[in-house]
């Protein structure tokens, strides 16, 4: 589990020098170095899965802490109750060990006192006895009642002797018990100091399993953030992944179904070709600093061609279509697509304003952006072409579906 915690740990710092590295590199970055818009999509969703996964992983280490701090706090209530019925056991061996200890003691002073009295008749009756041996066959009255003392005498050692075993024995057992409690209560304070270990050591694990809970809760709350913000980033974008993934006609099949008398290709085919704008509307604004496929060092190839912007500038959308997608994306700042039928979109970059906003509907030579150097940046339109969700060179799209569009 410490193990478990350790990767967690390096996990966070991990992704926080990744956040922190990745915002201070987007302010300086070259923006002909950008990866492409679809790139960072994929990027974001496997992100977004990889923040899934472990936001359920989370979630489970969690809920199994959540069990082991039940089950531990449950054993140590189990033996604050053992440990409590064992101080009772204790108290009430020693209160049978009180009123047996009286007795006791009192047995073997009356063993004590017989034991003097019996000592005292064998040394009378044995005065009497040597007294006795002179006594005449013819007794007197003087003689008579010393041999009635010694008789009494014997008869007084008799009954000293068995009344002492008789205490004996009864201290004997008083003894034997004693012992035996002083053996319970030996036992009962061992086996409730053991309790009071084994309580210990789980108090100790429940104080470690409730501060890992607590890093746990913590980075699931982080996970919960971070997911929460793919999340939001995810749904924003959700209506640009699917119009790059899919190889149809999504704009013309939605204008067929709701009965719509505007479709990009007719729009299209109804035009004279030699009036509507060429690319060169976009060359002519600047001068081309990465073409298309162009590679840059180690990085991935250009999906779009880049053109350094002169002056502020219009941009106009080369050819009919609706806007699918408008905002802010990433470090491409404003990004708008427009959706021109057949499986073909333009993805147009670097704005310092967008006119057009998702839904909207753009003839050809329409403009749709204006090229400034408000931000203090250096002005970068960029502008990519993707036929059925694959890339292709800006430069030759227009021959492309104006013949598929006249056939």
């Amino acid at each position: 589990m410490c193990g478990n915690i350790c990767r967690t740990i390096m996990w966070v710092l991990t992704m926080a020098a990744c956040w922190f590295g990745s915002s201070a590199i987007a302010t300086d970055i070259d923006p002909l170095d950008i990866p492409p818009p679809i790139t960072i999509i994929e990027e974001m969703g496997d992100s977004l899965n990889s923040g899934k996964d472990r936001e359920i992983a989370l979630r489970a280490q969690v809920k199994s802490l959540s069990s082991e701090i039940i089950f531990i706090s449950t054993k140590i209530r189990n033996l604050r109750e053992l440990i409590q019925g064992k101080e009772a056991q204790i108290q009430r061996t020693k209160r049978d060990l009180e009123e047996v200890d009286v007795p006791y003691r009192l047995g073997e002073e009356d063993i004590l006192l017989h034991e003097r009295g019996f000592q005292a008749s064998i040394v009378a009756l044995f005065l009497v006895r040597r007294h006795a041996s002179h006594y005449s066959p013819n007794m007197n009255t003087q003689n008579r009642a010393g041999l009635l003392r010694l008789a009494t005498l014997a008869g007084m050692a008799e009954g000293l002797k068995r009344q002492k075993e008789a205490i004996s024995a009864s201290v004997k057992s008083l003894k034997s018990l004693r012992a035996r409690y002083f053996e319970e209560t030996n036992a009962l304070v061992e086996s409730k100091r053991m309790l009071e270990l084994q309580r210990a050591d789980l108090e100790a694990l429940l104080h470690r399993k409730s501060s890992l809970q607590a890093i746990v809760f913590s980075e699931h709350k982080k996970a919960d953030e971070k997911l929460a913000r793919l999340a939001a980033k995810a749904n924003d974008l959700q209506q640009l992944m699917e119009v790059l993934d899919s190889p149809a006609n999504a704009l013309e099949d939605s204008a067929q179904e709701k009965g719509s008398k505007y479709s990009p290709s007719a729009d299209l085919a109804k035009h004279n070709l030699a009036l509507m704008p060429t690319v060169n509307s976009y060359l002519d604004l600047g001068k081309v600093v990465r073409e298309f496929g162009a590679r840059r060092g180690n990085g991935p190839t250009s999906q779009g061609i880049h053109i350094k912007i002169e002056n502020v500038s219009d941009v106009v959308s080369l050819r009919p279509g609706k806007v699918v997608f408008s905002g802010t994306f990433r470090t491409y700042g404003l990004l708008l697509i427009i959706e021109h039928g057949r499986g073909y979109h333009s993805l147009l970059s670097g704005f310092g304003r967008i006119y057009g906003q998702v839904g909207d509907f753009v003839r050809a030579g329409e403009p749709v952006g204006l090229m400034d150097d408000s931000t203090g940046r250096e002005s970068v339109l960029y502008v990519e072409v993707r036929r059925k969700g694959k890339p292709i060179n800006p430069t030759g799209w227009l021959d492309q579906i104006d013949r598929e569009v006249r056939g």
